[in-house]
């Protein structure tokens, strides 16, 4: 799940798209009616962030959490991102709630009609 407004999501799934040849991912914006369901299935009531959930086998990951179950579903050499696991998760989860919180201030918003918003 990712944040169907922000500039910085969408352009990663659209590299997710291309770089997963296997199309193991699925993409809901978190503003989707899907996202209950989905969310309700993996048996997820807490509040969630508004950036990125990724949910697989594991579980429902969250912040920095959520990057790392991505890097290990990706083929080589993009799965050696995975690698950040050594770095302790308040570290990873610091600087990744501070690029959430900036996201749309640094790189826009997505319009509806999926379009750059007047932040660009």
């Amino acid at each position: 799940m990712f944040d169907g407004t922000c500039q910085i999501c969408n352009g990663t799934v659209r590299w997710l798209t291309a770089h997963d040849p296997g199309s193991r991912f699925e993409y809901i914006a978190l503003q989707s009616e899907e996202r209950a369901a989905a969310l309700h299935a993996a048996g997820h009531t807490a509040e969630l962030p508004d950036s990125l959930v990724v949910i697989d086998g594991r579980g429902v990951h969250l912040y920095s959490s959520a990057t790392l179950a991505i890097a290990r579903q990706l083929p080589f050499p993009w799965s050696l991102g995975r690698v950040l696991a050594i770095v302790p998760r308040p570290l990873r989860d610091a600087l990744y709630r501070w690029v959430a919180a900036n996201r749309h201030r640094l790189h826009g918003v997505v319009d509806r009609a999926g379009t750059r918003g007047p932040n660009d």
